[in-house]
């Protein structure tokens, strides 16, 4: 989950319009960070035996948010909320998650049992963020 943490916190920078480009040797970190945890998330699932943990869930989170921020932007004719910046909605509503990950992850949480059996705190509140209203999950 480190490389998966240092390569989002990276993504996040780059998903605020405020800032500027990452300069090349940072990019180049961050595309090392982003490789080395994705081979490691990829080896832990494909060794997977019994239902995933919290930990796995969580970096499948994290692996599945590592895209490039969305370029659309809606015009600034007006401030953005309060509420939006303070909570950094409008820097997080540009970084999007994987669809197949999105679909691995929450066969995941069914093969645990649902959403109920989820522990670690904060992680129900992020999983429901994903998941249709009509679902079962």
């Amino acid at each position: 989950m480190y490389h998966l943490q240092v390569a989002g916190a990276a993504n996040i920078v780059r998903a605020d319009l405020r800032n500027p480009p990452l300069p090349n040797d940072v990019e180049i970190l961050r595309l090392k960070h982003q490789s080395q945890g994705l081979a490691l998330l990829m080896s832990a699932l494909k060794n997977l035996k019994g239902p995933a943990s919290d930990a796995l869930l969580m970096a499948m989170v994290m692996g599945g948010m590592l895209t490039d921020p969305n370029p659309s932007q809606i015009p600034e004719l007006f401030r953005a909320s309060p509420l939006a910046t303070a909570q950094f909605l409008n820097v997080y509503a540009r970084l999007t998650m994987v669809p197949a990950t999105m679909q691995s992850m929450l066969e995941s949480v069914v093969r645990r049992g649902g959403i109920k059996s989820i522990r670690d705190y904060g992680m129900v509140s992020i999983l429901q963020l994903s998941v249709h209203p009509a679902s079962d999950y």
